[in-house]
């Protein structure tokens, strides 16, 4: 290397990490990689420990369980963090003030955990993770067409599909398709305000033929035959 040459970025991080799979790992962030796919509902991870605790969410599966309470968890992490609440240990010290904590981040203010679904923050992963089980039953995307819901918008669209196929006019104003030329400019008349179909006894006016009919049957048999004919 030359006097005064800067190490490129990649040699840079290949000397900070000892280990080979330390920088594969360290890659896979920077190029958000997610090699490891949970096959039921399909979501990826970047390290295989990410996706066997979200597994375990899945299954309700808590294999570190206390000694001393019998609570369970899903991860180790969160066992040593919660045995903290049995034998008072204040682990981290702050070099400004003094004081001690059981959590450095309680001082800090820093809360790292973020939800995916509603963006409140937490300062430890196993309350995120409580948290989220409010959003599993949460479905705010419903389907006009058959009113099944659903938790993400992108699984509303993929679904949709469904009802859009045969029906190559669709509408701008609001998506909805239809099989049928007819119906599309119908359909369109409830946008635009227009009302063709009018009643000749009270001149009342509707955006489609059918409403007009349904309309005509309030008036007496007689005049009813007569718009019939």
């Amino acid at each position: 290397m030359y006097p005064g040459e800067k190490l490129s970025t990649y040699t840079q991080e290949r000397k900070a990490f000892g280990k080979r799979s330390s920088l594969t790992l360290n890659q896979r962030i920077h190029v958000r990689e997610q090699p490891y796919k949970h096959n039921e509902i399909g979501k990826a991870f970047s390290q295989s420990s990410k996706l066997t605790v979200h597994q375990r969410t899945s299954t309700g599966e808590k294999p570190y369980k206390c000694n001393d309470c019998g609570k369970a968890f899903s991860e180790r992490s969160n066992l040593i963090e919660h045995q903290i609440i049995h034998t008072g240990e204040r682990l981290y010290k702050c070099e400004e003030c003094g004081k001690a904590f059981s959590w450095r981040r309680i001082h800090t203010g820093e809360r790292p955990y973020k939800c995916n679904d509603c963006g409140k923050t937490f300062i430890i992963s196993s309350r995120l993770i409580l948290h989220q089980t409010i959003h599993m039953d949460e479905r705010p995307y419903k389907c006009d067409e058959c009113g099944i819901a659903f938790s993400q918008s992108s699984k509303l669209t993929a679904h949709q599909v469904i009802h859009t196929r045969g029906k190559p006019y669709k509408c701008d104003k609001d998506g909805k398709a239809l099989s049928q030329s007819s119906d599309f400019h119908i359909h369109q008349n409830v946008h635009t305000f227009k009302k063709p179909n009018k009643c000749i006894v009270y001149e009342k006016a509707f955006n489609q033929n059918s409403k007009l009919v349904t309309h005509q049957r309030i008036h007496s048999g007689e005049n009813f035959d007569k718009f019939s004919g």
